[in-house]
């Protein structure tokens, strides 16, 4: 069996970056590419179709960004609702899911999750964070936390 035959890429694009203030995320560049376009070329070769969210005043730059590579769909008004229009889209029984503001997946962690996904039928892929957390009393910092195993897991627990 051809190792991307019947796979899914869908990247939800849509967001507006109202926070940072420089337009939608898929379209900022690195170097010279685009984000959207980095996660295409990472993609393309590993999953017979991506399909592509974005917002509804971006799909004609999507599409002369990624349009060779991918199928361009108006995205929602939220990351959910972005995912929900590209599933309901879709018809290929495994489905990757992967935004568009992380476009540095490698092409070996692509290939380890489509692997995985075979035997598990549900992979998801985490890295570990570096960052601290920080504890806040009042409008002050108290006490910086790193992100250990088990102060992650603490922070979970008690958030539920």
């Amino acid at each position: 069996m051809n190792n991307k035959q019947n796979i899914v890429a869908l990247i939800p694009a849509a967001g507006i970056g109202i926070r940072m203030g420089l337009g939608p995320k898929a379209f900022l560049k690195i170097g010279e590419t685009t984000l959207l376009y980095r996660l295409v070329s990472a993609l393309k070769d590993k999953v017979s179709r991506i399909l592509v969210g974005v917002p509804k005043t971006h799909m004609q730059l999507a599409y002369e960004e990624v349009g060779k590579f991918a199928d361009i769909y108006e995205g929602g008004n939220t990351r959910q609702e972005t995912i929900f229009k590209l599933l309901q889209a879709s018809t290929e029984p495994i489905i990757l899911i992967h935004d568009v503001t992380r476009p540095f997946a490698s092409p070996d962690l692509i290939q380890r999750v489509i692997t995985t996904v075979r035997t598990y039928k549900a992979v998801g892929t985490f890295i570990p964070a570096a960052i601290p957390i920080g504890l806040q009393e009042g409008d002050f910092v108290s006490q910086s936390l790193l992100r250990t195993k088990g102060c992650w897991m603490t922070g979970m627990m008690s958030g539920m």
